[in-house]
């Protein structure tokens, strides 16, 4: 009887050891924090704001490098593969995309329900800071410089997340409809902004601001001319002399200019803003902050 017992107490103690792993085994599965990768910083604010806590959003893309031109390595095309989803901006925006192996049931374009207000415009080939030669693609593609269009690419983020993962719908619903207000707000204020602006002679550093001006109702023409870069006066004074001599000269960079490019345009009467188009992460602030403070350098030179 004693031998019983004790063969009892051994099998139960077993027992329950195993249940124990098992257990921990689960809870480790069920607190692992799932992934979300992105191709752009605005894309990468969005699902921040929209999926809150509930996913890690990477956004493998190195803090020097314009993502349109990314190509990615081995490992960062692994990072992407290993997401649960991955958000991209579209309108030809990834080029890489379509060389490497992406599960396509993952891949999601944002800007896919408003691929009709698409930017068509001819292909350029220049170099583009410390990534080289490179061509414009024929689609214009910094889409969120309209933030109709922006508010539209995050609507499409949160109602993929809703769907597949509806357990946290209200989640995702209260963190969008914030996210929604303040793109909602910023896109008045744009309008706003650029309102004085409409019948300017309004010029750009490089063609990234086509959706910015088909929006704000600029007619924007765009040089190829790169931050940092010291220009030729020759350079400058033919711009300067193609220029319709308006009243007001406008031009936006997506960078600080040269100091003696900046002084040759400014003594020529033409007004230079920096307008991060910001699709790396900020050196400060947001997605938000750098766009009013964009803003507030036009304002400036508006009064």
């Amino acid at each position: 009887m004693k031998q019983i017992f004790a063969l009892f107490i051994i099998l139960l103690t077993a027992g329950s050891c195993g249940s124990g792993v098992k257990k921990e085994k689960s809870s480790n599965e069920e607190t692992a924090q799932k992934t979300l990768a992105v191709t752009n910083y605005p894309l990468f604010f969005f699902t921040q704001q929209i999926a809150g806590d509930k996913f890690e959003v990477l956004f493998p893309v190195p803090a020097d490098i314009d993502p349109a031109f990314f190509e990615p390595g081995a490992d960062v095309v692994s990072t992407y593969q290993s997401a649960e989803m991955i958000f991209i901006n579209g309108a030809g925006y990834e080029s890489w995309v379509d060389k490497v192996s992406l599960p396509q049931r993952k891949i999601v374009n944002t800007t896919a329900k408003v691929s009709d207000q698409y930017i068509q415009e001819r292909g350029m080939s220049h170099s583009h800071g410390p990534d080289g030669e490179h061509d414009h693609a024929e689609t214009a593609f910094t889409t969120w410089l309209d933030q109709s269009i922006a508010l539209e690419q995050a609507k499409l983020i949160n109602e993929t997340l809703k769907e597949t993962y509806p357990e946290s719908s209200e989640l995702f619903d209260a963190n969008f409809k914030a996210l929604e207000e303040e793109l909602t707000a910023l896109d008045t204020q744009m309008d706003l902004a650029f309102s004085s602006w409409a019948d300017a002679s309004v010029s750009a550093s490089h063609p990234v601001y086509q959706y910015l001006g088909a929006r704000y109702g600029l007619h924007i023409h765009s040089e190829h001319w790169e931050p940092g870069q010291k220009l030729e006066s020759d350079e400058v004074n033919t711009f300067i002399g193609s220029l319709h001599h308006n009243d007001s000269q406008l031009m936006l960079w997506e960078g600080e200019p040269h100091p003696e490019t900046r002084k040759l345009l400014e003594d020529a009467d033409v007004k230079v803003v920096v307008f991060l188009p910001c699709g790396n992460i900020p050196a400060q602030g947001d997605y938000l902050t750098t766009m009013k403070q964009n803003l507030e350098s036009l304002d400036m030179v508006d009064e």
